[in-house]
């Protein structure tokens, strides 16, 4: 169904069916009748496989995957060039031969267990041409793809190559090592083939050769393929339930869970992205850059749906820390990221106007202003004065073409979205979804002007609250002012819900109920009237003090993570003590800042170090985080009595946070158990002998 360009709703959900008890009734997306099926399908295709070869016979000759010409100097300086592109025929062309090069030499074997038959590949690299190639090739035979990427690290990636008895891996260059070392020593054991991109250092291949690895090129493997002129006729047949990727979630503990993805989930969600006709939809004319990983789902999904479009898709250098070189160069006219770079963003263009004097500040806080009331109002984005003389400046951060954007993976702040919105002059959807729905639950719509909510369902599943009596939240609730404001935990079913975790059944029934409803864990509020969702807490990590008081702790990391001093922030709270406690990461800039104004010197890393273990250091953080928990209203335990300010930041690499950047608690508490425990005055925690 889609929806005219003229017609702009603020109902954008509504609320079906009958009302349970102990939950809310099922919200849809406001343009599906109550009795129209869910979406499933893009354009009538129902499998990528259809929609891969459909676009590569009718847009055979268009531009579809782009990288960087690598330039290499003569002192071996590497520089990149402009993009140079492949068009659908040439990646079809090498796809297909990849797939004939994988069947003839049984790369990937029928295995047989209690959840079904099935072949496997692994795909372990960053974002690139050959990495989309080797994906669609697998694909075209019936081959599940298991994606890999460092942060797992060497414990997990044999757990998942073992679980799935992977034959083969195809990686780039790099990863020959550490694949080397696994098989060395005595792990991935059933792993006797590499397929690499880049040319392989020949310490490596020896490396590989002598832990019994094969290794060839994919180069080699494509161009071998293609020889051997395989019609794929005798290759499986791929259905809408075949199984297209595993996507392995590091979770916040233990061993991670295969989420089992088929063609349906992917192709329903890139659907519902195709569902509106209005403005935002993407367009064959449209330039995508990739960067996010694509061994996850959400940059999966984007891409994807630019495939099935028939957009132009170029990839990032592979170093995050360039990526406004790649984007200066590229012009994209679609962006997908995640918070993190757009508060990049945000604090980069609030310095530049911090910096400016006179006439062209006052311009630039009337332009902002301006703009701000008119997208409150109206939901429009662009100003035809100040675009010219204020905002094109802050457009070109993006490579000055960008039309559309989405934010997703994690909340991201009101105030810094609207703020983006006017700096870039086009709107920016937010979106909500897990691994377990192939990246999609909800998002926003283009003409809503409210900000701070995740929107409404996606046309291809439906959304429920359910009770949480213990944290008060219930599908009864009213608003300040009397109106009906259910909550609840967020529950949703559709075609782009998982099948379960790969050879995990009692953690599939922990999460997938027998109607068919994932449990998120996380808490939502239904704005009835319009028939939006709102993240408002979540109902896992919860915990009491020792007075008995319930303790979110991500509630409050989020509350004071606003304050401008703070960039990471970990709560933590002992059942066996009374109050908590905080370690803190400060954003580095705007400490640096303050203590200049302030009177305060040190000097290199070292000294940062150990100005950070001042007394008013810490009283400033301490002073901090009173002053925020009081601005938004929490109460008074729930406020961080000591804290510990670190300069080691968050991050996959010392796995604090997962690669998806959720905050692993366990393992932050173990990696600062001495500090926590000095907090506490040595106390015993709880759990400790």
């Amino acid at each position: 169904m889609l929806l005219p360009t003229e017609h702009k709703p603020l109902v954008t959900g509504k609320l079906v069916g009958e009302k349970k008890a102990g939950q809310t009734q099922l919200l849809r997306n406001a343009h599906l009748g109550a009795e129209d099926d869910l979406v499933k399908d893009f354009r009538g295709q129902h499998t990528l496989k259809e929609i891969f070869l459909k676009n590569s016979k009718e847009m055979a000759e268009k531009p579809f995957l782009g990288s960087r010409a690598k330039i290499i100097g003569e002192n071996g300086v590497v520089t990149y060039g402009e993009y140079q592109w492949k068009n659908y025929r040439e990646v079809h062309e090498a796809a297909h031969g990849f797939a004939g090069y994988l069947m003839k030499n049984d790369l990937c074997p029928q295995v047989t267990n209690e959840e079904g038959k099935f072949r496997f590949v692994a795909l372990y690299a960053k974002n690139r041409e050959e990495w989309v190639m080797a994906d669609m090739g697998a694909m075209l035979t019936a081959t599940t793809v298991v994606t890999l990427y460092d942060t797992l690290g060497h414990e997990s990636i044999d757990y998942i190559l073992m679980q799935c008895q992977m034959k083969t891996v195809i990686c780039s260059a790099d990863k020959i090592k550490t694949l080397a070392e696994l098989r060395s020593s005595g792990k991935i054991s059933t792993t006797t083939h590499v397929i690499h991109f880049d040319d392989a250092k020949q310490a490596d291949l020896d490396a590989a050769a002598a832990a019994g690895l094969t290794v060839v090129s994919f180069a080699a493997a494509v161009e071998e393929g293609k020889a051997l002129g395989d019609d794929g006729s005798k290759w499986d047949e791929v259905t809408p339930d075949t199984f297209y990727t595993f996507s392995y979630t590091s979770g916040t503990t233990g061993m991670p869970k295969g989420v089992m993805l088929t063609h349906r989930n992917y192709v329903c969600n890139a659907g519902s992205l195709d569902f509106y006709n209005d403005k935002d939809r993407y367009e064959p004319t449209d330039v995508y850059f990739s960067y996010l990983p694509l061994a996850h789902v959400f940059e999966r999904l984007i891409l994807l749906t630019g495939m099935a479009v028939g957009m132009q898709i170029g990839f990032y250098q592979g170093d995050v820390l360039k990526l406004t070189q790649d984007l200066a160069v590229l012009k994209p006219t679609v962006m997908v990221s995640v918070p993190r770079l757009y508060n990049r963003f945000y604090d980069l263009m609030q310095a530049k106007i911090k910096e400016l004097t006179g006439m062209k500040r006052q311009l630039t806080e009337w332009g902002i202003a301006k703009k701000l009331s008119t997208l409150a109002k109206t939901a429009q984005t662009s100003d035809s004065f100040y675009d010219a003389i204020v905002f094109s400046k802050f457009r070109e951060i993006l490579g000055g073409r960008v039309r559309t954007m989405i934010t997703g993976s994690a909340p991201i702040s009101k105030d810094v979205l609207n703020f983006l919105k006017i700096a870039f002059c086009c709107q920016i959807k937010e979106g909500y979804g897990q691994t377990e729905s192939a990246a999609a639950v909800a998002i926003t719509w283009t003409f809503d002007p409210e900000s701070g909510t995740v929107g409404s369902p996606f046309p291809s599943c439906e959304v429920k609250l359910v009770d949480v009596p213990d944290m008060h939240y219930t599908s009864d609730d009213l608003d300040h002012d009397g109106h009906p404001a259910p909550r609840g935990e967020i529950c949703y079913r559709g075609y782009s819900v998982f099948k379960g975790y790969y050879r995990q059944p009692e953690l599939t029934k922990e999460t997938l109920d027998s109607e068919g409803f994932v449990h998120t864990g996380d808490i939502g509020q239904f704005d009835v009237k319009k028939g939006t969702l709102k993240i408002i807490d979540r109902k896992k990590n919860i915990f009491k003090l020792s007075q008995g008081e319930y303790i979110v702790p991500e509630k409050i990391e989020n509350k004071l993570a606003h304050s401008h001093l703070i960039g990471q922030i970990f709560v933590y709270g002992d059942s066996l003590q009374h109050f908590l406690v905080a370690i803190v990461v400060p954003d580095r800039p705007v400490l640096e800042k303050w203590c200049a104004e302030n009177g305060i010197a040190f000097e290199g890393d070292q000294g940062y170090a150990e100005l950070l273990q001042s007394s008013r250091i810490n009283k400033l953080y301490l002073d901090e985080m009173v002053h925020k928990a009081r601005e938004a209203g929490l109460f008074g335990f729930e406020i961080p009595q000591k804290a510990h300010i670190s300069s080691v930041a968050f991050t996959p690499d010392n796995d604090i946070l997962t690669p998806t950047f959720k905050l692993k608690r366990n393992e932050a508490k173990k990696y600062f158990y001495n500090e926590i425990k000095s907090l506490y005055n040595g106390a015993k925690l709880q759990g400790e002998e």
